[in-house]
């Protein structure tokens, strides 16, 4: 069900489009101002792996999109293959942050080049720049705090300046036992897995004792048939 974004026929898009209604006009944009808005983005949706190495289920994709109201406010499922094709080359059911990167421009040169936008984003770089916005990819601790929100999560600890000191300066530790944001994301998105899995091992075993209660009750007519034929 959560890959339904992926395979489902194009769906009707919804009236209003969501936060895209207070984009910036296009023109003088840059999109490395949102760089790291768009690499916490990326961390709080996914887990290093045993090589310390981090890639986005298209699961936790959809749930991304869902959640900043990309599909279905802005864009229609048939959008987001056709740039998730263009940006991945080998479609593994996974995007590497390079692969994200990518993906996310080229889903915003598909939806800002319509009509809908009058002309507003003329380059590349101005919808990428529009995506980006909408997001809000240029506000990490606002951005962390909407996707704690989504998922029900305490909000993220913000940095506080840091008082004056006195001599000798010393640093309050956060106690042993908080985890970060990304840590509660992380064990969120684990549990989350963990739970599909054990789903799809359920389903596996019940479609087992369906073929089985198949084939027993095949059984029983042919031998039925086979009395009926000697009797």
């Amino acid at each position: 069900k959560r890959l339904q974004l992926l395979k489902a026929p194009t769906g009707q898009r919804l009236q209003g489009r969501g936060r895209a209604s207070a984009m910036p006009e296009g023109g003088g944009g840059d999109a490395t101002a949102y760089d790291r808005g768009v690499k916490k983005l990326f961390g709080a949706y996914t887990e290093p792996d045993e090589s310390g190495e981090r890639r986005l289920h298209y699961e936790d994709l959809q749930s991304m999109l869902e959640d900043f109201e990309i599909f279905p406010q802005l864009c229609e499922a048939e959008e987001v293959r056709e740039a998730l094709e263009q940006a991945v080359k080998q479609q593994e059911g996974t995007l590497s942050f390079h692969d994200f990167k990518k993906f996310l421009r080229k889903l915003a040169v598909i939806e800002f080049k319509k009509k809908d936008y009058q002309g507003r984003y003329p380059s590349h770089e101005d919808r990428h720049v529009a995506l980006l916005h909408h997001i809000g990819a240029d506000d990490c601790e606002g951005l962390l705090a909407h996707v704690a929100e989504i998922r029900g999560l305490p909000p993220p600890a913000q940095e506080k300046a840091s008082p004056e000191r006195v001599s000798p300066p010393q640093r309050k530790q956060a106690p042993a036992q908080e985890l970060s944001f990304e840590e509660r994301m992380q064990a969120k998105i684990a549990a989350q897995q963990k739970e599909n899995e054990d789903k799809r091992e359920r389903e596996k075993a019940e479609r087992v004792l369906q073929l089985e209660d198949i084939r027993r009750q095949h059984a029983a007519e042919e031998a039925e048939e086979e009395a009926g034929r000697h009797s």
